[in-house]
């Protein structure tokens, strides 16, 4: 698998964390009114209404938390959103820490599988470390939903740096055609023969690129 353009410290996260405790109807009642339980959970609103500095806990099983990416059609060049879900498929209240910050990298391929969405020479990889806080707990009934909409532009990205430092810039229009996106989730899986690396659980979808008017 390509290296993805943004690393975590994975043993340092809050990643992803599995429960079957569900909370008393009364801390759910006022959970549905803050965004934190519920059938249907935005990502970017519990990161301001369900803070945590909990620590990390096992990761659902694959069967339990199934992921999913929209597919998607946008013009060259211009601005979408790539939808991602998670579903409790469990049967049970799944408890869930997680921690977004370093999460939901996009990567671009073209029908030959080659990276279609870098300009020049290959981005450097970059850390990421989710300080203390930066972590949410969320709760998800059975066949809930927690749903991250990820801002996306169809422009390739190309490295601008300092004498210091890179950053990524917005490069040219992605050509018109037929591509495969992947975006890194927050769920992740230990990596065979280590102790510390763990490995995004991946999704990818269809992504269709028209000319431009």
């Amino acid at each position: 698998m390509p290296a993805l353009r943004v690393l975590c410290s994975m043993s340092l996260l809050g990643l992803a964390c599995g429960g079957t405790s569900s909370p008393p109807a009364t801390a759910a009642a006022t959970a549905d009114v803050d965004g934190c339980a519920g059938a249907a959970i935005d990502v970017d609103r519990a990161q301001q209404a369900c803070a945590t500095e909990a620590a990390d806990s096992p990761v659902p099983p694959a069967a339990a938390l199934e992921l999913a990416l929209a597919d998607v059609d946008v013009t060259s060049g211009q601005a979408t959103e790539l939808i991602v879900t998670a579903r409790n498929r469990s049967g049970q209240p799944m408890a869930l820490v997680l921690s977004p910050v370093c999460s939901f990298g996009v990567t671009v391929y073209d029908q030959q599988g080659q990276i279609a969405d870098e300009e020049g020479p290959p981005a450097a990889l970059a850390g990421c470390l989710a300080v203390v806080g930066t972590s949410i707990a969320i709760t998800l009934p059975p066949d809930g939903v927690l749903t991250k909409r990820v801002p996306w532009t169809a422009r390739k990205i190309r490295q601008a740096c300092t004498d210091d430092t890179c950053a990524d810039a917005p490069g040219a229009p992605i050509a018109p055609g037929v591509y495969r996106v992947e975006v890194a989730t927050p769920f992740s899986d230990p990596v065979d023969g280590s102790e510390h690396h763990r490995r995004p659980r991946m999704v990818s979808a269809r992504l269709g690129i028209s000319a431009s008017r």
